[in-house]
């Protein structure tokens, strides 16, 4: 961002002047100014550094314009108790509500048919995996009992 040539320094600095003579009291235009010191930027260009800047002009002169507000005795902050009005009805607080309400009770109920998928899934896999054992067990089973067949046969032919 380049620095412009600025027009016209007489009239505005003339135009501020009058500004800060006018007679209305300060809470009829409630204008803040912070020191130049504290607006005071390194590096124009730099964007984020810019907004910083304007960010902290904002916050200090907020702060001012509050302590002003409270030396004239005039509330700024609402009390703790205080309700404004609602820019919506009860009734569509309370339609919207509902919907809250079965939007959460339709991702629960998805949530419960899944895990019971995932534990059914799992159940059917527990129980393929038992019956393969179950039948390799009787498959060795068969198979010892097939040996020892086998070398009571060689055994009786021996003594014959």
């Amino acid at each position: 961002m380049s620095t412009g040539k600025i027009y016209k320094i007489d009239e505005i600095k003339a135009k501020v002047e009058e500004m800060r003579n006018n007679s209305l009291p300060w809470i009829e235009s409630m204008d803040v100014s912070v020191a130049s010191d504290e607006i005071a930027m390194e590096d124009i260009d730099n964007d984020f550094k810019r907004e910083m800047v304007f960010y902290n002009q904002a916050h200090a002169s907020a702060q001012i314009a509050i302590n002003k507000l409270q030396k004239l005795n005039i509330p700024v902050f609402r009390p703790p108790d205080y309700f404004a009005e609602m820019a919506k009805s009860k009734e569509h607080m309370d339609k919207i509500k509902n919907r809250l309400d079965e939007i959460k009770k339709h991702e629960e109920l998805q949530k419960t048919i899944r895990r019971l998928r995932e534990e059914k899934k799992f159940a059917a896999k527990i129980q393929k995996q038992r019956r393969v054992e179950q039948m390799e067990a009787k498959h060795k089973e068969k198979k010892e009992r097939e040996n020892e067949k086998k070398k009571l046969k060689s055994k009786l032919k021996a003594k014959k």
